[in-house]
């Protein structure tokens, strides 16, 4: 099994075809769809020939990118997938998508796995965080420009199979702090609720900044 194939497999992503270049700026040639593409550190999903050409890729014997994948707008990080938090799905539903990540077994909602549904979200509410309002670039710089969690505020034990999701309504930006907040109880917690909680933290003073 190729590197590509087994990091898609392992990471539960569904493509036909998948691709690895260690520094992310050239590869075989693409010839089924959707393909994803990886380096050592994230991949990008490309889903036509279409995308290929949006993104100025070029579609040869060999594939080459002259700006390597991480410098493309849906580019995904791996470990941002090996963190990826359990969702309301409670198990034995049939919803759910299992995959290992670095140290424990998770479960993510196919709903939120939905890359046109989260890039329709984060295009409309922005990757600010709706709870607590922080934007990760402005914490971490521009490694985290654009990084954001996809949260589903309606929960997925209520969804029926002909659930038709609405990205604007459905779906909230929240950063991974308040997203793991949030499925602290079976219910998840309301981002109205997280604000609260916020709200009254701050009331009594904020926690110091720990040092090594």
């Amino acid at each position: 099994m190729s590197k590509g194939a087994e990091l898609s497999q392992k990471l539960g992503i569904p493509c036909k075809q998948a691709l690895y270049s260690s520094w992310g700026n050239f590869y075989g040639a693409i010839t089924d769809f959707p393909c994803a593409l990886f380096d050592k550190n994230g991949f990008v999903i490309i889903n036509s020939k279409d995308d290929l050409e949006a993104l100025r890729i070029k579609v040869a014997k060999r594939t080459n990118v002259p700006h390597l994948i991480s410098s493309l707008p849906t580019y995904q990080l791996l470990s941002a997938w090996r963190v990826s938090l359990p969702e309301e799905l409670p198990l034995g539903t049939g919803h759910a998508e299992y995959f290992e990540g670095a140290a424990v077994t998770v479960i993510v909602n196919r709903y939120e796995r939905d890359r046109t549904a989260r890039n329709k979200c984060i295009s409309h509410y922005g990757s600010i965080c709706q709870a607590c309002g922080i934007e990760l670039s402005g914490v971490y710089g521009p490694v985290a420009d654009g990084f954001i969690h996809v949260h589903h505020i309606k929960p997925i034990s209520s969804v029926k199979t002909k659930y038709e999701l609405d990205p604007i309504h459905d779906l909230r930006p929240l950063c991974p702090n308040c997203h793991a907040i949030t499925h602290l109880r079976q219910e998840p917690y309301s981002i109205a609720e997280l604000r609260a909680m916020i709200s009254e933290a701050r009331k009594h003073g904020s926690q110091e900044t720990p040092t090594d």
